[in-house]
Formats: structure tokens, C-alpha cells, sequence
């Protein structure tokens, strides 16, 4: 099996070298039924390019013209008082964070920032990291076609592609994936701003998606790489 994704995310781009530096583990990493997002090198070696991996400089497609693309507003529904504000002032960048959810500071390497359910059982939890990029690359548009890498990213986890779509907020191009495993439902959403690689993952169990969407969406939209 891991066979299978170190080939499906060669696929997508990643040169040999990044390739041979490392077996990647599985993009959602199951333990105990539970799922993770990507690191942010398993980040750079996923989405094969905007970054710089031993030494290598990969290639990305030309920029499109973000006029094509569908435009919808920054999400900023406090869902009843489930969703609550937060902005990192730092860095830049901000988000509707779960109300009461565990929060995790910054474990360089692997977030930026994460926050889990209060109740363990639920297996819920949403996840930022970045990776940087060339200075080069401005759009995520430089990955190529939406669905082609849904479809790819997909079948790296041995799930299911639900949807897959590139659209505008604020100004930002993003793409965004949903992803239906046997065990695990994920939002993925990856956009490009400030030099950086930003990915913003959602998770929850299968069993309970149908109770965690609505909330797992609205925080998603309403992420922004800027204040």
C-alpha cells in the first residue's frame, strides 16, 4: 500500500529526489481510527513543486486568469455561537475556530495551528499549516488542474472525491477538496499567499459527518491568509 502512495504522489509532481528522501506516510494517517493532516513536508512532497526540496526547483503550469473562477464571500457565520473568531496577528491570517475546542499552539514542522474536539471520541479536529514556496509562485493555480489533483490526492488516501473546485475569496484563489474514506470524511483546502503553501484540513469520522459538516464548512470558508 504505501507503494502505491509514494507512486501517486510522485505522480503529481514531486521530482525523484524528493521522492527517494523519503517514504511518505499516507496523507490521512490512520491511528485507532483516527486521521491527521499532512506535515509540511509531506505538504511539499504532495502538491510536488512550490516549494524547494533538496535543492531541487520543480515546474508548475502557467498562472490562469482568476476571472474565470467562481467568487464567493469570506464565510463569517458564528453558527449560533459554535464558530468564534480567530486571528493570528503574527503571521497573518485568520479563521472561525470551533467554540471550546482544544487548542494547539504551533509545532514547527507540522502546524501552524490545530484545535480538536473537546469530546475525544469524536475523532474532529481542524488543522493549518504552511510550506514556503518560490518566490516565483503566487497562485495555486501553479498545481494545475483542480480535479486532476483531487483525483490524484484521492487515490493517495484511498478515498472517494466528493467534490473538487477552485474559487476566489477575497482576492485568493483556492482549491478545495472533499474526500470520503471508509472511516474518515476530510475538507482540504490549499491556496498560496505570502510566499507560503497554506493548507487548511477538517476531519471527522464517517459516522458523523452528517452532524460535523455544517461546522467543519463554515470554518473552512471562512479562512484567510491575511487579516
Amino acid at each position: 500500500f504505501r507503494s502505491l502512495v509514494v507512486l501517486a504522489l510522485c505522480a503529481l509532481g514531486a521530482d525523484a529526489l524528493s521522492c527517494r528522501l523519503r517514504q511518505p506516510r499516507t496523507l490521512v494517517r490512520m491511528s485507532l481510527g483516527g486521521g491527521a493532516p499532512l506535515s509540511r513536508r509531506e505538504t511539499m512532497i504532495a502538491v510536488g513543486g512550490a516549494v524547494l526540496m533538496g535543492g531541487a526547483k520543480l515546474a508548475f503550469a502557467d498562472e490562469e486568469d482568476l476571472s474565470a473562477y467562481e467568487t464567493i464571500p469570506v464565510a463569517k457565520d458564528k453558527m449560533g455561537g459554535l464558530l468564534e473568531p480567530f486571528s493570528e496577528v503574527g503571521k497573518g491570517w485568520r479563521i472561525m475556530k470551533p467554540y471550546s475546542w482544544n487548542q494547539f499552539e504551533q509545532l514547527p514542522g507540522v502546524y501552524e495551528m490545530k484545535w480538536v474536539d473537546l469530546v475525544a471520541t469524536n475523532r474532529q479536529e481542524i488543522v493549518v499549516t504552511t510550506s514556503p514556496v518560490k518566490s516565483t509562485t503566487t497562485s495555486v493555480s501553479a498545481l494545475g488542474d483542480v480535479k486532476a489533483l483531487g483525483a490524484k490526492l484521492a487515490e493517495a488516501r484511498s478515498s472517494e472525491l466528493v467534490e473538487a473546485k477552485a474559487v476566489i475569496k477575497d482576492g485568493v484563489l483556492f482549491y478545495m477538496f472533499d474526500f470520503k474514506g471508509q472511516d474518515l470524511h476530510q475538507l482540504y483546502q490549499l491556496c498560496i499567499a505570502k510566499g507560503k503553501l497554506w493548507s487548511v484540513t477538517a476531519s471527522a469520522p464517517e459516522k458523523r459527518w452528517d452532524k460535523s459538516s455544517a461546522l467543519l464548512s463554515k470554518s473552512l470558508l471562512s479562512f484567510m491568509p491575511k487579516l
